[in-house]
């Protein structure tokens, strides 16, 4: 064997030898070593069952691995195997360059033990206090290259131990591979591409991706899939206190994440994919639901986060539940999702307008906005205007107010914000069991302009009783309300403006009596057609209002309480509160106002079928009464000035007696006008007994009424007339009644009627309206007293009154010494024997008087003018004789005016030198009396 063969195999074996020696020399020193360093440094335990070197493939193996935790036999890092082999190109490209890395069933533990204190810390004070000081030298980068890495079944434990439950979340099945990784000039340009798998809390998460993480303009791509996230769960081990209890949900989503960054140009981060929140339950701290979800899924065409521009290819919402409370405080459920508002101190730094300008606001676009079958729930226990304990005793307690709106669907595309694009939307609802609401149109957010129309059919009213104040005491039982209005509304720099118009309906409408709980009020239909206004300013136009087949019942109840004002039942004071201050306040008339006055217009108002009923059980007897065919028109009704409508009514009272009342009119202008006149004929006025014998002490006999009104309003200032006659009219038996009038009415009723029977009385009204103190039935009732005390203290003064002049007819007077009849004095005989002859039941008694002074003389005179030759003279006997003469006088002057009446005059004895109150004592005196 020559010598160079035989170093040569020498040299071989003894190479093989070394590089034999090492399988076991290297995996000996890799577990006496790493055990001893970690016991050495650490409080912990590290064993390795095996290493597996191969020189010859430069493969290591390690299995059987435990790291414990500090002081302790719990695991902190373990895993079954750890396998790598190096590349024998590590040497040639001068890198570490690793062909494969496989990881089998690693396990980490992880725990939170303080703040910034992890139960790994210890090893981050292992280099020294001085380490962190130590400013590394620039070298040339260390290149690698690990290829094949796979990493199986996996696991992590995190544990929170500073929380209260001791918040844990595990990773399990964690799965990575990632084909290669490296910073080698050659690789940089290529990507690196990991794959992720893992139950993440019971949950799937995947994640697959592209990156260049080496390269000088970063470019990261990752895809990330989650299914299954337990929101609850998650909701329950929160670092904060949540305001809400999420009862469950589900997430699921699956993303697409790209990150760009390079040296010339600003990073972005941009996102897409899908997002689905499912069976989503929400409740209040104290149990109480607040939300429901069936499920939300989000898909997202791409958002640039760090731009803050996000385009959304779509948004559906299915089956949410929202739960609306408000407690007897006033306080809403929702509003303990606000945080409170921090208050702001003095010192502190406060941002102005201008802070604000360069703020960027989100770019957003959804393409489409669906909402299905939504509900929304609302209950209310709040009191209007304090708590349960300031209303009075005899008030109803507080109503739960609640509602439920089903099968709420909402639609949208390309909603766009700031940018301005019009937007198409259509919204549906159900309320209740048939109400319908819907409403589509299109949509531009900023600035908002608005074009949509609304469609309500067979809205229940009933549904808003409980909306209504706790003290409003009527209720809905029926009624539908059907409706389409367009509406066009532009928001504008410093105002809102728009238009709308359309139509209204409300069918079947039963408002209940607050007392008894009968019809207050009803009607068959009610139509509003040709709707128009605009925003601003505010105006109002409406072509037709017509109202058929409505019923009106006014009551009074035993107590002398009236429905219609038992509506609404203000709270008293407190006992042993102190009364309120009245301030005076500005009318309207005298307040400024803020802009032009509402332009109202109504061009016809239709009236048809109405019934109004009136009871009164605040009576001795109950009295009742209806009116039929209430109905007509007015037209052309308007809030201007100049405006007056026409008013063309009609009637019929127990569809006998008929009423017509026809005019001008204008209500809604800033101050009232009316001229108004009204017929009332043959009205019975015998169903009235039970307020003749309440207040006058009879019951009625007999009797027609009739009425001529005329009421004229303007500036203010009412102006009336009231033509009265009352024909027939007898009053029957007596009432006891201790309301009844101390009024001699009986005896004031046969001296009002005439010869046909019939009263007559004009009572006039005039006032100002603005007058506190003044009132139209007021005044009426004073002017009817007035009559009658006048026919019982001076029945002769009344005279004057029923043939409308102003004439003195308590007597008349002659001039001293005679008994003859100034002809002027006829003139006023010749009116009265009129009023004799026309009312039948009146009585005429006439006394004589004479001057004591002046007549004896003048009469003495006249005496012997008629006959010279004289005589005896009796001056007591003759002055009888001269009183009973002028007494004589005028009752003969009467029935020549009228025989009739010579059976009703009658001479009164009377004391012939009693001296009037005003006047000459020369005179004839009238009393008037009845049968």
């Amino acid at each position: 064997m020559s010598r160079w063969l035989r170093n040569t195999l020498i040299s071989v074996v003894v190479i093989l030898g070394l590089l034999l020696s090492t399988m076991v020399i290297v995996p000996w020193q890799i577990k006496k070593q790493g055990s001893n360093w970690i016991a050495e440094n650490t409080d912990r335990t590290l064993t390795i069952e095996k290493v597996f070197f191969n020189p010859f493939t430069l493969m290591f193996e390690i299995s059987g691995t435990k790291l414990t935790e500090q002081n302790s036999d719990r695991p902190f890092v373990a895993f079954k195997r750890l396998m790598f082999s190096i590349s024998p190109k590590s040497v040639i490209k001068q890198a570490i360059i690793l062909s494969r890395i496989e990881l089998d069933d690693p396990f980490v533990n992880i725990e939170l033990l303080g703040r910034e204190n992890f139960n790994f810390s210890d090893f981050t004070r292992l280099g020294g206090e001085d380490s962190e000081d130590q400013v590394a030298e620039e070298k040339e980068p260390l290149y690698f290259s690990f290829n094949n890495i796979v990493l199986s079944n996996g696991s992590i434990d995190f544990t929170d131990q500073t929380s209260e439950d001791k918040t844990r979340h595990q990773i399990r099945k964690l799965d990575l591979g990632i084909p290669v990784v490296g910073n080698i000039p050659y690789l940089v340009e290529n990507y690196v591409e990991p794959k992720l798998s893992m139950l993440l809390n019971n949950a799937q998460f995947k994640a697959t991706g592209k990156l260049k993480p080496f390269k000088d303009s970063h470019e990261t791509k990752l895809s990330l899939t989650l299914a299954g996230a337990d929101l609850a769960y998650y909701a329950e081990h929160s670092p904060i206190p949540l305001p809400v209890e999420v009862k469950e949900g589900t997430l699921d989503f699956e993303v697409n994440l790209s990150y760009l960054v390079s040296k010339t140009a600003g990073p972005k981060l941009l996102l897409d994919g899908k997002l689905t929140l499912s069976d989503i339950g929400l409740s209040e701290l104290d149990g109480r639901e607040l939300f429901r979800l069936s499920s939300l899924i989000l898909e997202l065409d791409q958002a640039d986060i760090f731009s803050q521009e996000f385009n959304l290819s779509s948004l559906e919402i299915h089956g949410p539940q929202v739960y609306v409370d408000r407690d007897s405080s006033g306080s809403w459920n929702f509003q303990q999702l606000i945080p409170p508002q921090e208050t702001t101190t003095a010192d502190q730094e406060t941002v102005t307008p201008e802070d604000k300008e360069g703020d960027n606001l989100p770019h957003l676009t959804i393409k489409k906005l669906a909402l299905t079958d939504g509900q929304i729930h609302y209950h209310d226990d709040f009191v209007p205007g304090g708590k349960k304990k300031n209303l009075k005793t005899d008030a109803s307690p507080a109503k739960k107010t609640q509602l439920s709106i089903l099968d709420l669907n909402f639609q949208a595309e390309n909603l766009t914000y700031p940018d301005a694009v019009k937007s198409p939307f259509s919204l549906a609802m159900k309320v209740g069991k048939e109400g319908d609401i819907k409403v589509a149109g299109t949509v531009v957010i900023n600035p908002l302009h608005l074009q949509a129309q609304s469609d309500v059919s067979a809205f229940s009213l009933p549904l808003l009783n409980d909306f209504l104040p706790a003290n409003v005491k009527t209720s809905l039982k029926s009624g539908k309300l059907y409706s389409t209005i367009a509406v066009d509304l532009k928001q504008l720099p410093e105002k809102l403006s728009g238009n709308f118009s359309g139509k209204l309906h409300i069918d079947d409408f039963d408002l209940r009596d607050p007392i008894g709980n009968d019809e207050l009020l009803a009607w068959g239909k009610l139509d509003l057609e040709g709707i128009k206004g605009t925003i601003t300013p505010l105006s109002l136009q409406i072509k037709e209002v017509a109202l058929s087949d409505y019923i009106a019942n006014i009551q009074i109840t035993p107590e002398g309480e009236v429905n219609l004002s038992s509506i609404t039942a203000a709270d008293g004071p407190e006992p042993g509160s102190q009364p309120v201050k009245v301030e005076k306040t500005v009318t309207a008339k005298e307040a400024d106002p803020e802009g032009p006055p509402v332009d109202i217009q109504i061009s016809t108002l239709t009236l048809q079928g109405g019934t109004v009923s009136f009871v009164d059980r605040h009576l001795t007897k109950t009295f009742s009464t209806t009116m039929y065919d209430l109905g007509g028109q007015i037209t052309g009704l308007s809030s201007a000035e100049e405006v007056r409508a026409k008013v063309d009514l009609h009637g019929q009272l127990e569809k006998h007696s008929p009423l017509t009342i026809k005019g001008e009119i204008n209500p809604l202008g800033q101050d009232l006008f009316a001229d108004l006149t009204i017929s009332f004929k043959d009205i019975d006025l015998t169903p009235l007994s039970p307020y003749s014998g309440t207040y006058i002490g009879y019951v009625i006999d007999r009797g027609t009424l009739y009425l001529d009104l005329n009421y004229h309003i303007e500036n203010r200032k009412l102006s009336a007339t009231n033509q009265v006659m009352i024909d027939q009219f007898t009053l029957g038996e007596t009432v006891e009644s201790d309301q009844a009038t101390t009024l001699p009415v009986a005896l004031a009723i046969p001296i009002l009627k005439d010869g046909n029977g019939e009263i007559h009385l004009n009572i006039p009204v005039s006032g100002d309206l603005d007058d506190p103190s003044f009132s139209v039935g007021g005044t009426i009732a004073t002017v009817l007293s007035n009559v009658i005390v006048k026919i019982v203290t001076s029945p002769l003064s009344l005279i004057s009154s029923l043939i409308g002049g102003d004439e003195d007819f308590t007597g008349i007077t002659f001039a001293s010494g005679l008994s003859t009849i100034d002809p002027t004095q006829l003139t006023q005989l010749k009116k009265l024997a009129e009023i004799l002859a026309t009312h039948p039941a009146l009585i005429l008694e006439v006394s004589g008087f004479v001057d004591k002074e002046k007549d004896p003389e003048e009469y003495r005179q006249e005496q012997l003018r008629k006959n010279p030759a004289g005589g005896d003279f009796d001056e007591e006997e003759q002055l009888q004789d001269l009183a009973r003469a002028r007494a004589m006088a005028v009752r003969d002057a009467l029935v020549v005016e009228s025989e009739e009446i010579k059976s009703r005059i009658f001479l009164k004895k009377a004391d012939i030198y009693q001296l009037p109150e005003d006047g000459s004592a020369s005179r004839v005196e009238f009393n008037i009396s009845s049968k």
